[in-house]
C-alpha cells in the first residue's frame, strides 16, 4: 500500500523572480517545416477530440536575424477550445537545458490567453507563474504568438558575506550595498574610462534595491543582466591617472559562472583584479583568476565625479579570505 507523508515546514523559502518578454512561438501546420501535426481525426459531428503533437519553435524576435531560444513539445487537444500541455526546453543562451512546464488555452485573434507555469528544472527549478499569450501575425502555413513570462523559481542558499577592498584612487567618498544577497544586473556607462555605474540587487530580506547611478559624464550605456542562478565570480579591470592627478577606473570586466562580460572601457592602464582565489593575500599577478566556491555578491565603489575605487563583498562555502592588489 502506498505511504504518504506530509511534513510542516515553517522556514522561509528563497526565490528568484524571472521575466521573459518578446518571445515568439511559431505554430505551423503544413509546409516543409511544420511544428504541429494531427494524430487521429476529430469527431465528424462536433470536431471534439482531435489531438495534435506539437514541436513549436520559439524565437527571440520576428525578423530574419531572430535566434532560436527553445522548443515547446507536447500536445494539443480540442474540446470546444484548444488546450495545450507542453514542456518548453531552452536550447540556447543562459538557460540552455532548463525547462518549464506549461498548460493553458489557445489564444485567438480576438482574445489573448494565459498559460500556467506549473514546474521547471535546471536554472528554473520549481518554477511557477504565468505566460501571457497573444496572437502576433499570420504567416505562411500558420501563425505566430507572442509570449511574455512572469514567474518565480527556487534559488540556492547563499552564505555570509565578507568585504574586500576597495582598490584604486584615494578621492571621493565611499558607497556600499545594504545587506546584499545577490546581484541581478549592472549598468556601466563608459567611453574611454568608466563614467557611471549602477546595479540592482536583492537584499537579505528579499527586497530588490537599486544602487546609483554614480559618477558623471556621458558614454555608452551597457546593461549586464544576470540569470536566476548566475553568480558573479570575479571582477577585473584597469585604472589610469588623469592629467589632474586623479586615479580613475578605466575599464571593468565581470566573470560569472556562465560567462564573461566586457571589458567595458579602454584597457591601456594598469591591470588590477579583485578575486577570491588567493588565501595568502598576495598581489595578483594575473589578469583573471577564478576559484571555485567563491562568489561575489556586492560591489563597493568610491567616487567623486568618475568611479575611482572598486571593491566587493564575497563568500566561500568553507573559508573566507581578503583580496589584495
Amino acid at each position: 500500500m502506498a505511504s504518504f507523508q506530509i511534513t510542516p515546514f515553517a522556514g522561509l523559502l528563497e526565490n528568484t523572480e524571472f521575466n521573459f518578454h518578446s518571445l515568439y512561438l511559431h505554430n505551423i501546420s503544413s509546409g516543409p517545416n511544420p511544428t504541429r501535426g494531427a494524430i487521429i481525426n476529430d469527431n465528424a459531428i462536433n470536431g471534439w477530440g482531435q489531438p495534435f503533437v506539437v514541436d513549436w519553435t520559439i524565437y527571440d524576435g520576428t525578423g530574419h536575424g531572430a535566434k532560436l531560444v527553445g522548443r515547446a513539445q507536447g500536445q494539443q487537444i480540442y474540446a470546444s477550445k484548444w488546450s495545450h500541455f507542453v514542456t518548453l526546453e531552452f536550447t540556447n543562451g543562459r538557460f540552455k537545458g532548463s525547462t518549464l512546464q506549461l498548460m493553458g488555452l489557445s489564444a485567438t485573434f480576438e482574445q489573448p490567453s494565459e498559460w500556467s507555469i506549473t514546474g521547471g528544472t535546471g536554472d528554473l527549478a520549481m518554477a511557477r507563474g504565468i505566460v501571457k499569450v497573444k496572437f502576433h501575425e499570420m504567416v505562411e502555413d500558420g501563425d505566430t504568438w507572442e509570449l511574455s513570462f512572469h514567474g518565480f523559481c527556487s534559488m540556492q542558499s547563499l552564505p555570509t558575506l565578507t568585504k574586500a577592498g576597495p582598490w584604486g584612487g584615494h578621492g571621493g567618498s565611499g558607497t556600499d550595498s545594504e545587506q546584499p544577497w545577490r546581484i541581478e544586473s549592472m549598468t556601466i556607462v563608459h567611453e574611454g574610462t568608466i563614467a557611471k555605474f549602477s546595479c540592482t540587487y536583492v537584499d537579505l530580506s528579499g527586497k530588490r534595491r537599486t544602487m546609483g547611478s554614480w559618477g558623471g559624464g556621458n558614454g555608452i550605456p551597457t546593461k549586464v543582466q544576470l540569470g536566476p542562478r548566475e553568480i558573479l565570480k570575479a571582477v577585473s579591470g584597469t585604472h589610469v591617472s588623469l592629467n589632474n592627478g586623479q586615479t580613475v577606473i578605466e575599464s571593468l570586466k565581470f566573470v560569472t559562472n556562465e560567462g564573461t562580460y566586457g571589458p567595458f572601457g579602454h584597457t591601456t592602464g594598469f591591470a588590477r583584479l579583485c578575486y577570491t582565489g588567493n588565501s595568502s593575500g598576495a598581489k595578483a599577478k594575473v589578469k583573471e583568476r577564478i576559484s571555485s566556491g567563491r562568489d561575489c555578491f556586492a560591489l563597493i565603489l568610491r567616487l567623486p565625479f568618475h568611479p575611482q575605487m572598486l571593491g566587493h563583498a564575497y563568500t566561500t562555502q568553507k573559508e573566507r579570505h581578503m583580496c589584495d592588489t
